[in-house]
């Protein structure tokens, strides 16, 4: 008799640690997803660079002799930048908020977008050559992706615009331990380090100001209690069948002495 309680105590300790298939879901809701195309307005806005970004810069011309004081380039050309390169390879973006070209000086880009910074650089490079293309992008848009899922690090982002389902996607997707309903997001700013918790299962995530990531950005999924009633059982289960053998040795022992 005593056993079969073990089992049944046993067996409500694995069922209470069972992740539901609602755990796993999101973007939860009545009408979610919707039966007809729905649209979630969200204004994004753009970045705008900040001191310490790393800007690749290129220019083409008609005679690229002409151009190549102002190109940096790796052994595989201007796509071949990597994390590892970044620094070596792009113009750093000053506490001042310039950069600083050969020939051309330096160049206020702080505050201003990808493309305003491109078209402010055109308009220093178009005074020294003629029919030339301004080429920029930023190199160090990074972010980290930490805890419950598949494959957690920093991952770079080279289109300027980033979301939160992009970066948890790089990250090889949520465990089926991470909780949805709680997703740290830590975010630099200029008064300190800003923390919101987002709700991975709620639609109205998509129109959030922070569905949008920026450089530098870290996400946290927090695990699911039941990951750790989960363990749990199975470190109950591990000794339940070492006692069991035990007591079974001891009892065939026991009978022997007779």
């Amino acid at each position: 008799m005593k056993r079969i309680y073990s089992v049944l105590l046993l067996s409500l300790v694995i069922l209470s640690s069972c992740i539901t298939h609602k755990d796993a879901v999101n973007f939860q809701g009545e009408n979610f997803p919707p039966s007809s195309a729905r649209v979630f307005p969200n204004k994004r806005t753009p970045y705008k660079i900040q001191p310490n970004d790393v800007l690749a810069i290129r220019v083409k011309g008609l005679e690229q002799t002409d151009t190549d004081f102002l190109n940096l380039e790796t052994s595989g050309g201007f796509n071949a930048f990597n994390p590892a390169a970044v620094f070596v390879n792009g113009y750093s973006v000053n506490d001042s908020g310039y950069v600083v070209l050969p020939v051309l000086g330096s160049i206020k880009v702080a505050n201003l977008t990808i493309n305003e910074a491109r078209a402010v650089i055109q308009k220093s490079v178009d005074k020294q050559l003629k029919n030339s293309t301004i080429f920029l992008a930023m190199v160090s848009f990074k972010v980290s992706v930490i805890g419950e899922v598949k494959n957690p690090g920093q991952y770079y982002n080279y289109n300027n615009q980033l979301t939160l389902i992009d970066a948890l996607a790089m990250a090889g997707d949520i465990t089926d331990f991470g909780n949805r309903k709680k997703i740290m997001l830590m975010r630099q700013t200029d008064t300190g380090n800003e923390v919101v918790n987002l709700n991975l299962t709620d639609p109205n995530i998509i129109v959030s100001k922070y569905y949008y990531l920026l450089p530098n950005d870290v996400i946290y999924v927090q695990p699911l209690k039941g990951k750790y009633g989960r363990q749990n059982a199975t470190n109950i289960t591990i000794i339940a069948a070492v006692v069991t053998a035990i007591a079974g040795t001891v009892s065939v022992i026991l009978n022997l002495n007779r």
